[in-house]
């Protein structure tokens, strides 16, 4: 039974932030604690690699419990966080504003690009051998 409780929690964990729904409504309250920065993206990516990181965690301490829970979340939660949202604000902001000075938005994009696929990667090699590191 503990084990059905805690599957379904972490499905719920993994659903919510993959369809980017919980973390929007967390940044809606997290975002005030900023209300006089500049880099308000910056503390949202910040935020965000919590969830992940927080999200990995708890999948690979309970990997042993539900094994094919923590390999779906950590091959697709960092996709679906950090690579196609990034996918989307290249394609809405490439026409207007552009890419900005220096390429700086690209630069950005390509950054969330290689951190994505890292934590993909890495989780997922990780869950498919199951090394106790």
């Amino acid at each position: 039974m503990q084990t059905q409780v805690f599957v379904t929690i972490f499905l719920y964990l993994t659903y919510v932030q993959a369809f980017h729904f919980g973390f929007d409504v967390q940044w809606y309250y997290l975002k005030r604690l900023h209300t006089n920065s500049h880099y308000l993206w910056f503390w949202e990516r910040v935020y965000r690699t919590i969830n992940v990181l927080a999200i990995t965690l708890v999948m690979y301490i309970m990997r042993h419990g539900s094994r094919i829970v923590s390999f779906l979340g950590c091959l697709y939660v960092p996709l679906l966080t950090f690579v196609y949202p990034a996918i989307i604000r290249l394609l809405m902001d490439w026409p207007y504003p552009g890419s900005g000075k220096f390429r700086w938005r690209l630069i950005v994009v390509v950054s969330e690009f290689v951190v994505g696929f890292i934590i993909c990667f890495v989780g997922t090699l990780v869950n498919s051998f199951g090394s106790t590191w």
